[in-house]
């Protein structure tokens, strides 16, 4: 609602983003301010960085102040799999939960996420007046999303690692099935070039797909 119909309500919107970097950039230590805290992208950027296709290195710290928790430039598998362990509860018996991983922060944004990608592509765009019906339509999804990954998770019993990577690339697979057309003309190419955009696209999301559910490549040295 309203951002994508009014530039100065999307401007307004970035430049909130930007003071809030730069404020807690200049009080707390290395990327910990923003970056690796309220950063909008950084669940969306956990789950895409488990197995990135390109490894480039740590661009933005020259040496590390162990400012965050888990921090995903470190070693993306075991970030990933600190933040989705869960301690057993006690007296909860030797028996482990198998969809407890679904249940922590990242599992739960994993979870949620195909749902949210749904919701937002599927929701018109619309004046200010319409965001409780927007939140409403893309929270709905989202809770539907996550009950339906909830159940799968209990049933099939995926390892996070598996589980990640499938929500991961379902999550992208769904974001560029709509988006694919869309970024083909606002790059010049020709409306029949959107196809074209959708295949390759997903051709990448399978590889990665693959490359993050392997447990051959997600090896911690």
């Amino acid at each position: 609602f309203l951002r994508n119909d009014d530039g100065a309500a999307l401007a307004l919107l970035i430049g909130v983003v930007l003071v809030a970097a730069f404020v807690r950039g200049a009080v707390f230590d290395g990327r910990a301010g923003f970056c690796n805290a309220i950063c909008p992208v950084l669940p969306v950027e956990r789950l895409y960085g488990q197995r990135p296709l390109l490894d480039v290195g740590r661009a933005r710290c020259a040496s590390c102040s162990a400012c965050g928790r888990s921090c995903i430039d470190l070693a993306p598998s075991r970030s990933v799999k600190k933040l989705v362990s869960m301690k057993a509860s006690p007296g909860a018996g030797t028996s482990p939960d198998v969809a407890a991983w679904v249940r922590t922060p990242l599992g739960a944004f994993a979870a949620s996420f195909p749902g949210f990608v749904v919701g937002y592509f599927s929701a018109p765009d619309g004046p200010l007046e319409t965001a409780v019906t927007v939140y409403a339509w893309i929270l709905g999804l989202s809770l539907a999303s996550y009950t339906m990954v909830w159940l799968v998770a209990r049933l099939a019993k995926p390892s996070p690692r598996v589980g990640l990577a499938a929500l991961g690339a379902l999550g992208a697979g769904l974001y560029y099935w709509f988006a694919a057309p869309g970024l083909a003309t606002a790059l010049g190419a020709p409306g029949a070039a959107g196809p074209a955009f959708r295949t390759a696209a997903l051709s990448f999301v399978f590889v990665w797909a693959v490359r993050a559910s392997s447990e051959r490549t997600n090896r911690v040295p």
